[in-house]
């Protein structure tokens, strides 16, 4: 059987989130540039608090899957307030690639990476596919797709301090995480098993679309499903279809 492989960039391929490390390509030109980034970080949050806050109980799937869904106006919000700050305006690509070197991945994923007999296809809220993509120059990978958001350039090649753009809002939440996964499986020209992986409640909605979901390192999104009535298996030594968790790529069995 073949295999269509797609995954989560931050926390899941990646030993931890790396937006901060991102943004140190633009205040690495700035010294002194306010408001510090744990600003941005604190005001999301505040935001965050209040919508789960009158959203009300989310005490099933399909409400824990909607209220991913509605976080979209404040995934933007966020997304606005760095671009309001100009946080990002002048950086260079030569800036974001080089801190793309400093990312540090879990164990095990190149070595499983490598031992693919199919495209990885990236699928990430992250703000910079550029960011990703040197990732796997470094490691002299090969990807397919990479789909994530952009760190806007002119003509000059110098950030114009957007994160996005009226045409195209960029993949911010789990339904967009879902409907990339629908798009790579309805671009496949030969029937193939699709196969997830992510960490967090972001990647939801794809890990229970896929044939195959893989849940890396994070034992709280397993519990959740396992809460929710979804069977996740662990220490699972084979992969056929359904849910599994493992700590790190050491442990997930090759696709076969």
């Amino acid at each position: 059987m073949k295999y269509t492989f797609m995954t989560d960039f931050d926390d899941t391929m990646t030993a931890g989130d790396t937006l901060a490390l991102l943004s140190e390509c633009a205040y690495s030109i700035k010294p002194g540039f306010k408001p510090h980034w744990t600003y941005f970080g604190s005001a999301y949050m505040e935001d965050y608090t209040a919508f789960k806050r009158d959203f009300g109980p989310i005490d099933s799937l399909e409400k824990r899957l909607e209220f991913q869904k509605q976080l979209k106006p404040f995934e933007m919000a966020s997304v606005h307030r760095v671009e309001k700050s100009d946080l990002y305006l002048g950086v260079t690509e030569t800036g974001i690639r080089d801190q793309a070197h400093k990312v540090e991945f879990k164990g095990g994923w190149w070595e499983f990476a490598r031992k693919l007999e199919t495209p990885i296809h990236v699928i990430s809220v992250n703000w910079s596919d550029e960011f990703i993509r040197e990732t796997f120059r470094v490691h002299n990978v090969t990807p397919g797709g990479i789909m994530a958001n952009k760190v806007y350039m002119d003509e000059l090649g110098r950030g114009t301090g957007k994160l996005s753009s009226d045409e195209s809002p960029g993949i911010r939440t789990s339904d967009d995480k879902l409907q990339c996964l629908k798009r790579v499986m309805s671009a496949q020209t030969h029937q193939t098993k699709s196969v997830y992986c992510g960490d967090s409640s972001t990647d939801l909605a794809a890990l229970l679309e896929a044939d195959i979901g893989l849940i890396i390192g994070n034992e709280a999104t397993a519990e959740l499903l396992d809460k929710y009535g979804q069977e996740v298996k662990r220490d699972a030594k084979t992969l056929d279809r359904g849910l599994y968790y493992y700590d790190d790529w050491t442990e997930v069995p090759l696709l076969e």
